[in-house]
Order: structure tokens, then sequence, then C-alpha cells
């Protein structure tokens, strides 16, 4: 049975689904009585969660509905998206508007202790740009093998001592607010789901690459998680190639944004340098540069395939700092995609780039955090 301050919750989710919405609306969409849910809603407007905007506009006869919406200054909610080298972070408002975004990069590989300080020191920045705003809840889209349950981050390979990290725990001890877990692939595909190319879209796979290699997958509108949360954990894939006599290469190793950076990163292996230096070289159309490009966004291509195959999503999207180059690798992704499909009775998938950058996980963090907060109403 639901406890009252879920149905309070749940009355807040609502309502910023539906924007705006009466008393009526309301109960109709959690199916409950007019005259429970009108109780419910007069504690919300008491407690400073819902505002009441007065009667409708109406041409017609009879009485208007009086309309509410959130209130966006009665809290904010953060959202932390991370990787080995490079944090993301949002605040939003109860309204779930953006007030801020930070980063904070690393030119070299953390420990775990340093990045957990990182994390802290950014979240501690976001809070300050919230002014008197009552901080919530906060999200953590974390890379690698996590248990949302518990909020233990239990392995990524790319940080040597992150093994049974207990990330909510910790960051909830210095922040004294409820902290959520989740895998970050998994909060970049529910941020491009609820506020992106892919909004509303039952039907979905996320390709990730970043310094690692990874996909979220949604099916018939639910998240993917598998029996030990590592559904979506492909990077030990053997990579496609076009020579059946060469020595068998992961998919990671070839498709990876560390794969294409590389070459550029120097003796200091500053990845955010090689980037700069990367796509530079791809404006002055330096061959080996487009090629790199090309090389990549074909394993990406045939990976898509295989997934499509297995999966049959309607849409597929791309995120990671690759689609920050746009239809020049999009278009060349499609194409390695379509090709592989060739002669195999399956439309391909819709493949678009992520229309919230490089802030997805962190978007997607946040609305994890606000879904999943539950009010503290007095009896």
């Amino acid at each position: 049975m639901k406890t009252e301050s879920n149905a309070y919750a749940e009355l807040i989710r609502q309502t910023r689904h539906l924007s705006q919405a009466s008393r009526k609306d309301l109960s109709d969409a959690v199916n409950n009585a007019r005259s429970t849910v009108g109780r419910q809603v007069d504690q919300l407007v008491k407690a400073n969660y819902l505002v009441e905007l007065g009667p409708e506009a109406v041409s017609s006869a009879g009485r208007p509905r009086i309309l509410l919406e959130l209130n966006p200054d009665a809290g904010c909610f953060f959202g932390i998206d991370f990787e080995a080298r490079s944090l993301f972070g949002v605040a939003v408002d109860f309204a779930q508007n953006t007030i801020a975004r930070h980063t904070i990069t690393h030119q070299q590989v953390p420990t775990t202790a340093h990045l957990i300080h990182s994390i802290k020191q950014l979240l501690q920045h976001l809070q300050g740009e919230c002014g008197k705003r009552p901080a919530l809840a906060i999200g953590l889209g974390v890379p690698g093998h996590v248990d949302p349950e518990s909020g233990m981050a239990l392995h990524y390979e790319h940080i040597k001592d992150w093994n049974d990290v207990p990330l909510a725990e910790e960051i909830s001890r210095t922040f004294h607010i409820p902290v959520f877990l989740e895998n970050n692939t998994r909060t970049m595909i529910l941020g491009e789901r609820w506020f992106g190319n892919a909004a509303g879209c039952d039907q979905l796979i996320c390709l990730n690459v970043r310094t690692g290699l990874s996909v979220a997958v949604i099916t018939d509108g639910h998240l993917l998680r598998g029996s030990q949360n590592l559904a979506g954990e492909i990077r030990g894939w053997p990579a496609p190639s076009q020579d059946p006599t060469s020595a068998p290469v992961s998919l990671e190793t070839i498709g990876s944004l560390s794969s294409i950076l590389e070459p550029y990163a120097g003796e200091g292996n500053d990845l955010t340098a090689a980037w700069i230096r990367f796509t530079d070289q791809l404006q002055s159309k330096n061959p080996q540069a487009q090629q790199k490009l090309a090389d990549i966004a074909i394993v990406h291509g045939k990976t898509i395939a295989n997934l499509a195959q297995l999966l049959n999503p309607e849409k597929v999207i791309l995120t990671g700092p690759l689609s920050e180059i746009g239809d020049h690798y999009l278009d060349q992704v499609k194409t390695a995609s379509e090709q592989a499909l060739q002669g195999i009775p399956l439309s391909p998938p819709v493949i678009q780039l992520s229309k919230l950058g490089l802030y997805s996980g962190a978007i997607g963090a946040s609305a994890l955090a606000l879904q999943h907060w539950v009010p503290d109403i007095p009896a």
C-alpha cells in the first residue's frame, strides 16, 4: 500500500508532467478519489511545493478549473555525471528549470579519493548557485558497474582503486540529503528520453563513447539493467574486422574516445588537450584526423547494426564528445550501419546525436533525483 509521502511525491511528479493541472486532473492522473487528492493538494500548497494560479480563463459556461503548478523556489536538485577525467554537474529548481551547469576536468586519471573530493567540490559549487532554495536530493550518474539499491559503485575499469565504493552514503554524509545512484550511460538515456531527441521513445538505445564504451537500453518503455546490473557492458565485445587472420581486439580498444585521441595526447597523456588538437585538425581537413574519425565511425556503425539486430530499437542516440562534431561524424555512422544491415530484413533504426550534449548524463541524473525524492509533509 502506498504511504502518504509516496502519494504526495506522485502528485508532484504528475504536476511536473502536466506542467499545469487542476485537482481533477491530478485525481484522474493518480486514479484516486477527488476528496483524497484535494486534501493532499491542499497540504502541498500549504507546504509551498505547489502554487495556485487561480481560475483558468474559459469561454463556456461552468465553473472554471483552479490550476496549480510547481513552485520553482521550493527547492533544488543536483545531477552529477562523471568518468575517469571529467565531471559534469547541473542544478535544477523544483520545476526542473536549469539553474547552473559546471564542469571539472582532470588532466590525469584521479584516485578514488581525489575523484570523490571533486564530486563534493562540484556539488558545493552548484549549491552555491541555488541561492536560498533548499537542497533536496542528488542524482549520480556513475561509470562502470553499480548497485542502485545499495548506492554502491562496484567497479570501474579506468580507475584502478575504484572498487566497492559506498558512494551514495559518502556523498549523503556530507550534504545531508538523499542521494540516488545509477550507471551514467543509463542516466544519459533517461535524460534523452525525458528531455532530448528521444522524448517518449519506448524502444531506444544509447551508445556512449567516452574514455570507455557502453550502452544503455530502454525496451517497451522500461530501463534494462539485467540480473546483475550489467546490461550494456559491451566493451569486451570483439571489434568488427575485415581481416579474418588478424588477432581479436576488444571493441573498447578501437571504439572508445581514448583510442582516437591517443596519437594526439603527447607525453603528458592529456586527453583534454588531445581533443582540442584532434578537432582542430578535423576543421583544417587533416587527412590523418579525417581517417581516424572515419575508422571509429565505421566501428560505431557496425556496433549499432549488431545491437539493432538484437534489440530492434526505434532510435539510437549517440552521446559523448564525438557527438559535438556533428553531421560529419553522424553521417558516417549512419552509412556504416546501413551497409552492415544490407540483406537483413530489418529497417535500420533512426540514429541521432544527443540533443543535450555533454550534460545529458547530469540532466538525467537530476531527473532521477527528483523522480525518487519523497517530500516530508507533516501529518
